[in-house]
C-alpha cells in the first residue's frame, strides 16, 4: 500500500514580491470564470453568507444557496486534481420569518458545505474547529439573556480535489504538530491587522497554507476581505489572487501587502 508522505521542513520560505499578489476589484462570480482550469493548489477562504454581518442583510437563504453553488462549481474548476478547497464558516441564526419559526431557530450549516462539495467533484477530508476569541455579544440572538451561548468557534471544512487513484495516494502530511490536531486555538491573539468585521487571524491563515501547499503554489481567496490570506500567502512564498467585491477592502489589501513589500507596483493589482 502506498504510504503518506511526511514533510518536516524548518527551512524559513522565501517571502515574494507583492506582485506576485493580485487584488482583483469585483464580484467572485464574474472574477473567478478568468483564472484558468486546474491552475490552483489552494482555495482558501470564509463566505460572508449567513452570520448576521451588516453587509449581508438582505441575504434569503435561497439566494445563499446559489452562490454557496457557484463557488463550489468554480473553486472545483480552477482546483488542480489532488489540490484544496478550505472554507471557514459559522452556524447561522436565520430571521424568523426565512424558517417559518415562532421564535429564532440555530442552523448548522455544515451540510450544506458537505453537500455542495460533494455535488462539485470535491471530498470533505477534515473537519476542524476554530476557537476564536472569545466573541462580542453584538445583537439579541445572543444576549445576556438568550438561551444559547455566545457562538466562539467557528468550522474549517477541508475538500480535496477528486483524483480518480486510491485514498491519500499522492498525499504529503507537512507538520503533523498542527496537520494533525482537529481544534485550532486562536483565542489568546489580537488584532488581525485588518479593519473587516469577520477576518481571521493571521496564524490560521498561517496553518492552512502551510499545511496544504509548498512555497510557489498558488492560493486563492474569492472573498478577501482585507487581503489577510494574501498577504500571509506572500510572506509565505505563495502567489495568490484575492477577489473582493468592496472597492474599500480591496485599497486596505492593496497597502497591506505594500506595507509589507515596499516593491508592491500599482500595476498588478486591478
Amino acid at each position: 500500500m502506498e504510504q503518506n508522505q511526511t514533510t518536516n521542513t524548518t527551512q524559513e520560505p522565501t517571502p515574494l514580491s507583492a506582485a506576485n499578489c493580485s487584488v482583483i476589484c469585483g464580484e467572485f462570480e464574474t472574477v473567478m470564470p478568468t483564472i484558468p482550469d486546474e491552475s490552483v493548489t489552494l482555495v482558501f477562504t470564509s463566505p460572508p453568507y449567513g452570520v448576521g454581518m451588516d453587509y449581508e442583510t438582505d441575504i434569503r437563504l435561497s439566494v445563499l444557496f446559489e452562490k454557496l453553488n457557484v463557488f463550489f462549481r468554480e473553486a472545483a474548476r480552477v482546483t488542480k486534481r489532488g489540490g484544496y478547497v478550505c472554507v471557514n464558516f459559522g452556524d447561522i441564526i436565520p430571521a424568523r420569518e426565512m424558517l417559518g419559526t415562532v421564535e429564532p431557530c440555530e442552523m448548522p450549516m455544515g451540510w450544506i458545505y458537505w453537500s455542495f462539495g460533494l455535488g462539485n467533484g470535491l471530498v470533505l477530508q477534515a473537519q476542524r474547529v476554530w476557537k476564536k476569541n472569545f466573541a462580542k455579544i453584538t445583537n439579541g440572538k445572543h444576549a445576556i439573556s438568550a438561551p444559547r451561548p455566545v457562538p466562539e468557534a467557528e468550522h474549517i471544512y477541508t475538500f480535496r480535489k477528486i483524483t480518480g487513484k486510491p485514498q491519500y495516494s499522492g498525499q504529503v502530511i507537512r507538520n503533523r504538530q498542527i496537520s494533525q490536531r482537529a481544534i485550532w486555538d486562536t483565542s489568546t491573539e489580537g488584532s488581525t491587522g485588518s479593519t473587516h468585521p469577520a477576518a481571521f487571524p493571521e496564524s490560521l491563515a498561517e496553518r492552512v497554507i502551510e499545511i496544504y501547499t509548498d512555497a510557489g503554489d498558488m492560493v486563492v481567496d474569492p472573498f478577501a476581505g482585507g487581503g489577510t490570506v494574501g498577504v500571509v500567502a506572500s510572506r509565505m512564498g505563495r502567489p495568490s489572487i484575492m477577489i473582493e467585491k468592496e472597492a474599500g477592502y480591496c485599497d486596505e489589501a492593496k497597502a497591506r501587502l505594500s506595507s509589507q513589500n515596499k516593491d508592491y507596483p500599482e500595476q498588478f493589482s486591478r
